[in-house]
């Protein structure tokens, strides 16, 4: 999940470029597009529509305000 998230928020800050996004990630393009490829599949959002990236930019903002959910423990009494 978290590969996931880190390619998709390089892509969104290299402003949808694979190949910048794959010198950043240090990873081969093609690997860049097979995981955008499995997060639209599990999104069901089309990547390259402009409405699209708008929501994923908000959610990724979004994700980055809630706390780490592997980080937080529950408060036992």
């Amino acid at each position: 999940r978290r590969l996931l998230l880190g390619t998709l928020q390089i892509w969104v800050a290299t402003g949808g470029s694979i190949k910048h996004t794959a010198d950043a990630a240090f990873c081969h393009r093609n690997t860049v597009i097979n995981r955008l490829q499995r997060m639209q599949a599990i999104t069901g959002h089309d990547f390259a529509d402009p409405s699209c990236l708008v929501e994923l930019k908000l959610a990724l903002r979004a994700a980055a305000l809630m706390p780490d959910r592997d980080q937080v423990r529950p408060t036992r009494k």
